[in-house]
This record gives C-alpha cells, structure tokens and sequence, in this order.
C-alpha cells in the first residue's frame, strides 16, 4: 500500500492514542518512514496530554476588557481622526463638523444660486425685448389664416346665388 493513502489511518490512531488497525501496523512494519511518523506523532501528543496551561493572573479579565476597548476606540477613529490628533487639534465631536460642513454646503449653494439668477436676468431683459417680435409674428400667421378663411368664404358664397336666410 501506499503511504500516502494510510497517512489519515496513522494521523487517527496517533490522535486518539489508540492501537492502529491491521493494515496500519502490517504497513508500518514494512516501511520505516510511516513508523517513525506515527512514533513522533505520538511522543507529541503524550507531552501535550503532560502539559497544563498556566493559570491567568487574578487581573486577566480587567486587562483584558481595557485592551479591548482602547482597541475598539482606535478602530472607530479613522485616518482623519489620527491625522487631527498628530497636528494638535486632538478629538472632535462630530456635531460641530457636521453644522461647518452644511453651512459650507448652504453657502457653496446659495453661491451658485446668485451666480444663477445674475445669468437669468439677463436672458429674461433679452427674452423681454424679443416677446413684441414673437407676438407680432403670431399676429402676423394669424392674418395670413384669417385672409385665407376670407378668401375661402368668399369662394363659397358666389356659388350659392341665394343667400341663406334665417327665418324665425
């Protein structure tokens, strides 16, 4: 057999401490390496069954939960917060940068909204002198449709030789 295909069998019987199967301890006699694999492995676990983990300090758990928040604090602060504190101005409230950043908001807007209407007026004094123009060009469509219905009337009544009259 393979060794790689009883590498797990070996590993298992290592682990549980156990004797290993059959075909394990007939492979392992045949070949050196897997033998020694498996007397190491179990040499490792013998010591770690030996071994007892120390006892934490009376002040383990304290420690512990103040490392923990000052970690959670600095994560929470992000680069702009560290870079505030290297040049000096140190911890901000988050209101007071909110209401500086909407008040330059409002005034970037209400920048933009006189630049605005300065360009309107212009174009409403100009849109002002061409109203006359446009009406007077409708006025003039206007005549034209209304000589044309004329004209049509016209054509119409001198093919009826009587007039309609209106009886009451």
């Amino acid at each position: 057999m393979l060794c790689k295909d009883l590498k797990d069998e070996i590993f298992e019987s290592a682990l549980s401490g156990s004797a290993p199967g059959d075909k394990v301890k007939a492979h392992m006699a045949s070949c050196s390496a897997c033998e020694q694999e498996f007397e190491s492995l179990r040499s490792t676990m013998n010591v770690l069954d030996t071994w007892t983990a120390p006892e934490p300090s009376q002040y383990f758990d304290v420690r512990l939960r103040a490392r923990l928040r000052e970690v959670k604090e600095q994560e929470q602060h992000g680069v702009l917060s560290r870079w505030l504190e290297k040049i000096g101005i140190g911890r901000l409230s988050w209101k007071p940068l909110t209401a500086a950043a909407f008040t330059m908001i409002m005034a970037v807007a209400g920048g933009l909204y006189v630049v605005n209407e300065s360009s309107h007026s212009v174009s409403r004094e100009h849109a002002k002198l061409e109203y006359p123009v446009v009406d007077l060009q409708a006025l003039d469509q206007n005549q034209q449709v209304l000589s044309e219905l004329q004209d049509l009337d016209d054509d119409g009544s001198s093919n009826n030789s009587v007039p309609a009259q209106v009886s009451e």
